[in-house]
């Protein structure tokens, strides 16, 4: 029987322009980190066949990555609640378990959510009072966590438009 053994990892030869693109206007990443941002929508079927492998990911690269989201909507109406609700759950400390909790909620028990009044129903499960996210300024396009949001997807969007040319 032939036996397989894995070899050291050899260094690559990334080159900008051939591999990769620098974005114009991106915030600066400190020298020597790392940082990995996913650009998901919690309506997006293929966001969500890949969610346990980015986390898995994740998890065995938390020392060396910094990893954060940015929900977008694809020019989706429908699509915006959730991603101010994520920017949200955000700024009020919900974090990863949220967020699992709701795609969970969304792609294997079939819960469609069509109002605040829901996505506040659903995150008073993890002691969110359901008022604080009903008040408009919670989920205003202005409020800063969705204007920087809506600012790296800008980016992302402008990132791909490169890639795909």
């Amino acid at each position: 029987m032939r036996r397989y053994t894995r070899k050291a990892a050899q260094p690559c030869n990334i080159r900008k322009g051939l591999h990769y693109f620098l974005i114009e206007g991106a915030p600066p990443v400190p020298e020597g980190s790392n940082e990995v941002v996913e650009v998901f929508s919690y309506m997006c079927s293929h966001c969500n066949t890949f969610e346990p492998y980015i986390n898995s990911w994740a998890k065995r690269n938390a020392e060396n990555v910094r990893f954060s989201r940015i929900p977008v909507v694809f020019g989706r109406k429908a699509w915006e609640i959730y991603a101010r609700a994520f920017v949200t759950a955000q700024m009020m400390g919900l974090g990863d378990e949220a967020h699992a909790a709701l795609m969970e909620a969304i792609w294997k028990d079939k819960v469609v959510m069509r109002s605040m009044q829901d996505l506040a129903e659903f995150y008073s499960k993890f002691g969110v009072d359901p008022k604080s996210l009903l008040q408009p300024q919670s989920l205003s396009p202005s409020t800063p966590g969705c204007a920087r949001s809506s600012a790296r997807s800008r980016l992302m969007a402008s990132a791909q438009r490169l890639l795909l040319c």
